[in-house]
C-alpha cells in the first residue's frame, strides 16, 4: 500500500510540474536570474566552504579541518553521497580524499559536515621550507559536492573552493 501511495505522489508531483512549466516562463524571467533553479521550480543547494583550521598535530601527521555548509531550498531532502576532496600547496596536491556518505540533506535545512584533511609528517616535513619562511602553510583545499535531485533525476554538481594561509609558527 505505500508503494500505491508513494507512485501517485510522484505522479501528482511530475504532473504540478508538467503543468506548472509553461506559467514558471512568462514574467518570472529575473527571479530565476538572481537563484540557480531547476526547470524554473527547484532551487539548487547552496553551499560554502569555511573555517579551514589546524585541528591536530602529533608526530605521525597533522591534521587540518574544513567546514562545509550546505542549505536545501526545497520541499524534498537530497541525498547527498560521498564528498571528495583535494588539498593543495605550492601548487601541488599533497592529500586527497573523500568524505564518508553524508546521508541526506533535509528539506528546507541547513546541514553542517567536517572535511578532515590528514597530511602525513612526512610530507610535512617536505612543506617546511614553506613554513620557516614565513610560519604559515598557503593552502587551496577544493571540495565537490554532488546531488542527484530526487523527482526529476538530475545530477547537480558544486564545487567549493578555499585558499588562504594556516598558522604553524
Amino acid at each position: 500500500m505505500a508503494e500505491v501511495a508513494k507512485n501517485v505522489w510522484h505522479f501528482l508531483l511530475v504532473l504540478s510540474v508538467v503543468l506548472l512549466l509553461p506559467e514558471r516562463g512568462k514574467g518570472n524571467v529575473a527571479a530565476a536570474k538572481d537563484k540557480q533553479m531547476i526547470f524554473g521550480l527547484f532551487d539548487v543547494p547552496k553551499a560554502a566552504l569555511r573555517n579551514v583550521a589546524l585541528k591536530k598535530v602529533t608526530t605521525k601527521s597533522v591534521t587540518l579541518q574544513g567546514t562545509v555548509v550546505v542549505n536545501n531550498p526545497n520541499f524534498f531532502s537530497i541525498p547527498m553521497g560521498e564528498v571528495p576532496f583535494a588539498f593543495k600547496s605550492s601548487g601541488r596536491v599533497i592529500a586527497s580524499g573523500v568524505v564518508p556518505d553524508q546521508g541526506s540533506l533535509p528539506a528546507w535545512k541547513e546541514k553542517t559536515f567536517d572535511v578532515p584533511v590528514e597530511i602525513p609528517y612526512s610530507i610535512v616535513k617536505t612543506m617546511t621550507l614553506d613554513v620557516a619562511g614565513d610560519g604559515d602553510i598557503d593552502y587551496e583545499l577544493d571540495v565537490t559536492l554532488k546531488f542527484r535531485m530526487p523527482i526529476i533525476g538530475k545530477m547537480i554538481t558544486i564545487p567549493l573552493n578555499k585558499s588562504g594561509e594556516i598558522k604553524i609558527l
